[in-house]
């Protein structure tokens, strides 16, 4: 196409030289020849100057011709490659424009020698540098690695292979941290030159939103659990719950029918019967607390007293493990949004659950604090810890790590506290302890 083109240009040019040195002869003859020749008759007079006179005519007339037809056509001809070099200037400034802004990474290689030729703005910006900090370098000289860990050259490796596919990577930036990305690569040749572009797609985004997907999946199925265990509560209700209260009343009833009959002995049979009977309605009430909605009514609440209240209630059991509590509670009210009851419950879970992690005594430290906006509380405690396994499924309902127990306690908590439209966050670390911390939203 380019050689066609060529050609047409050649022979345009020629004709055009040719019709051009046909209309300026013509010009010459018909308009200026006789005027000029009356010049030189007036200069050369006589039969003795008619030879000087003649060669003079001959090489102006040429030398006119000549020149006149030289401009006329180097003029277009100028004109012609100025107007295609502000084509092809533009044409460059369109196409680095798009290649400088193009949303992926762009490095341009040479393929023998594995050079970065060039690069565009988004490669610098992923890598954390400027171009002339790359152009240049052998591209395997960046540290690249793969999702099993492993660094060094693997791209080097990679294009070696001619592998034209997309290919994920992780690439080590400027400030030492590793950052996955999708190369693709394709080849083309430019002045004899083998060039490789490699387009490098930043990933991050997506894998973000693929561990959030993965929550939303492991939250949907969580609920559905809850859900499940809701329609088996009330099952439980109906099945259990109704006979059990009669058990406990037929139980306190006999007992005090007969009190003055039975021995010592006998009668703590009946206790036993009556507490059985009480902690299977209890294990009912807490399933059934789990499976039923939560019906909030939050109102300004001082999360200080909250502590207190709990710390008051729970002190027969801090008392019995030999528990050293320490409550570290701000002068000033700590002032939250809290549905009082339900908060109540929940931190009664959760300060007991930390309680029972001592079973041979430790710390137990309740502290509040406010900051951006929320009410923060942590329950920490010197217990036996959880290894990271256990601190991952804590919040499933009916995992427990207790010999006894249904392990409805923490799922409870989080969903009161979710409801409040708070969060709980766990570390835990076996035998050195574990920390909870609450964040739930300020008193506006």
């Amino acid at each position: 196409m380019k050689k066609g083109r060529n050609l047409f240009i050649v022979i345009f040019f020629t004709a055009l030289t040719v019709v051009l040195t046909v209309v300026v002869v013509l010009a010459w003859e018909k308009i200026l020849m006789m005027p000029f020749y009356s010049v030189i008759e007036t200069y050369y007079p006589g039969e003795a100057n008619s030879v000087s006179r003649w060669r003079m005519q001959q090489r102006f007339e040429h030398i006119f011709i000549s020149t006149v037809v030289d401009v006329i056509v180097v003029t277009l001809l100028l004109r012609l490659v100025g107007r295609q070099q502000r084509e092809l200037t533009a044409s460059e400034e369109r196409y680095r424009t798009i290649f400088e802004h193009a949303n992926d990474g762009i490095v341009i290689v040479a393929a023998e020698s594995h050079t970065i030729v060039e690069v565009n703005n988004k490669f610098c910006e992923l890598f954390g540098c400027r171009p002339q900090e790359l152009i240049g370098k052998d591209i395997g000289a960046l540290t690249w690695g793969t999702d099993d860990g492993e660094t060094g050259n693997q791209l080097s490796a990679f294009l070696d292979d001619n592998y034209c596919g997309d290919k994920e990577v992780s690439l080590k930036t400027s400030s030492g941290a590793f950052l996955p990305v999708a190369v693709s690569c394709s080849t083309l040749t430019m002045d004899k030159e083998r060039l490789m572009v490699l387009i490098v797609r930043d990933w991050s985004i997506r894998k973000r939103l693929e561990a959030e997907k993965e929550e939303m999946q492991r939250q949907l199925f969580h609920n559905e659990k809850i859900a499940a265990l809701g329609r088996v509560a009330a099952q439980v209700a109906h099945e259990v719950k109704n006979p059990l209260a009669g058990l406990l009343l037929y139980a306190m009833h006999l007992k005090s029918k007969l009190g003055g009959k039975l021995s010592e002995s006998e009668l703590a049979l009946c206790d036993r019967i009556i507490n059985s009977v009480n902690h299977l309605i209890g294990t009912t009430e807490q399933i059934l607390s789990l499976a039923r909605p939560v019906s909030l009514a939050p109102r300004p609440v001082d999360l200080n007293h909250v502590v207190r209240k709990v710390v008051h209630m729970l002190q027969p059991q801090i008392n019995a493990y030999r528990i050293e509590e320490h409550l570290e509670l701000p002068d000033t009210e700590v002032v939250a949004l809290l549905d009082e009851t339900s908060i109540t419950s929940a931190l009664i879970n959760l300060t007991l659950n930390s309680i029972q992690a001592m079973p041979s005594g430790g710390r137990l430290t309740l502290k509040t604090s406010r900051s951006n906006g929320t009410s923060q509380l942590t329950i920490a405690d010197t217990g036996c810890g959880m290894t990271p396994e256990q601190v991952e499924k804590v919040f499933e309902p009916f995992y427990t790590t207790k010999s006894q127990g249904l392990g409805l306690g923490m799922p409870y908590a989080q969903k009161v506290i979710e409801q409040h439209r708070g969060a709980i966050h766990i570390e835990s670390r076996p035998d050195v302890g574990t920390q909870i911390t609450i964040e739930l939203p300020a008193e506006k």
